[in-house]
């Protein structure tokens, strides 16, 4: 698991990187208050992906949501540059908090429901 982490960290390096380049452009050419929905949502997704990660390595995130908050944050970003992709990234800010409070709440029952199959199985195995 330890290689994981190094290729996951250098990861969120490389597209916090990227990502405050591409911001620092259009911040560039239209300022803050001409920033999209999509950049903000997108910034958002990167802070909350960043924050996750330093809680759970301080031990500080329970294990219930970290990985389901880390996991609905990498999806989250993947899925906005498929909608961006797409040509449909007009959504409000608004509209992308529903969104991606839907999905982390999802993703929490997710990861838990898999991680509890995973475990009556490992139980039965033993047994």
């Amino acid at each position: 698991m330890g290689i994981v982490y190094v290729v996951l960290r250098i990861a969120m390096v490389l597209i916090l990187v990227t990502s405050l380049f591409l911001v620092a452009i259009q911040y560039s050419e239209v300022g803050l208050g001409g920033l999209s929905a999509f950049t903000y949502g997108q910034l958002l997704a990167l802070a909350v992906l960043f924050l996750n990660a330093m809680l759970m390595t301080a031990h500080l995130m329970p294990s219930t949501y970290g990985p389901a908050i880390q996991a609905g944050s990498w999806y989250t970003l993947g899925g906005l540059l498929a909608i961006q992709l797409q040509g449909a990234d007009t959504f409000t800010f608004t509209q992308f908090i529903l969104g991606y409070i839907t999905w982390i709440v999802l993703a929490v029952g997710i990861v838990n429901g898999v991680m509890a199959i995973q475990k009556a199985k490992r139980k039965s195995q033993t047994e």
